[in-house]
């Protein structure tokens, strides 16, 4: 089993419905703990397979292991699943909608529902969250894992537009300069209108708009897709790190038309 419905003990849950595999069918990747190959950390390994049979039936996705035969590792977790001990997969998704619609809640459900994502990737874990599938992992546009807990699940709002009370997680100034750095993004041809979308979200989550900064500078720019107008505006903040553009003094920035 990949996913299903139920409420998992961050406190949401995800909608098989709206769940896109067309992407993920293309390149089928099964991971181990939800590593990837390029993490920093040491001790990430490769893949251990792919997963083959997807299949979407009452409200759960599910799916056949196969495993690398060439790879120690792979074959050791191989082993652990054929006796019993590992039984279960976890869905790796960025999530592209989330409701807290009264009818989509359900009995111990305390955040939003997920109610349209991508699959990017499917693991297979030890311990999860999820009492019939295992863990669920979030991911950002650039592939980045979030790091989740009940109150960054909460911000993770998609459907509404940022409230008053999820705002106050950043100071106002802090906030547009991170949004005024998104916007020059997208005039650079860094980021699309979806990214931009996204990372506006993001933006808003207490301890992710450093992330955010991070990312859009490391990006490079596209000459192609360049807007001189929108640049002239928000240039100078181009070649800023985080901090500068936290304690950057402007107060009324306003995107061009």
């Amino acid at each position: 089993m990949i996913t299903t419905e139920a409420v998992n003990s961050f406190g949401f849950r995800v909608l098989t419905a709206g769940v896109d595999l067309s992407q993920y069918q293309k390149n089928p990747i099964l991971l181990w703990m939800h590593q990837r190959a390029n993490s920093p950390d040491k001790n990430a390994v490769l893949p251990l397979g792919i997963m083959t049979d997807l299949k979407v039936i009452n409200n759960q996705i599910s799916g056949v292991p196969n495993f690398d035969e060439k790879d120690d590792f792979a074959m050791s977790i191989y082993n652990k699943v054929e006796n019993g001990i590992i039984n279960m997969a976890s869905p790796g998704l960025l999530p592209i909608e989330m409701s807290d619609a009264p009818e989509l809640m359900k009995p111990g459900q305390t955040q939003p529902t997920v109610t349209k994502s991508v699959l990017k990737e499917v693991s297979l874990c030890d311990i999860g969250s999820n009492p019939e599938a295992l863990a669920i992992a979030l991911y950002d546009v650039n592939g980045s894992k979030i790091n989740l807990s009940a109150q960054t699940v909460k911000n993770l709002n998609l459907s509404t537009t940022p409230t008053s009370t999820t705002r106050s997680t950043l100071n106002a100034q802090a906030l547009t300069n991170v949004t005024s750095l998104i916007v020059l993004a997208l005039a650079t041809g860094k980021i699309n209108k979806e990214q931009e979308a996204i990372y506006n979200k993001l933006a808003i989550m207490q301890g992710e708009h450093t992330n955010v900064c991070n990312i859009i500078l490391s990006l490079p720019i596209n000459p192609e897709l360049l807007d001189q107008k929108k640049v002239r505006y928000f240039g100078r903040y181009l070649n800023l790190s985080f901090d500068e553009i936290d304690r950057n003094p402007w107060r009324h920035i306003y995107a061009p038309q």
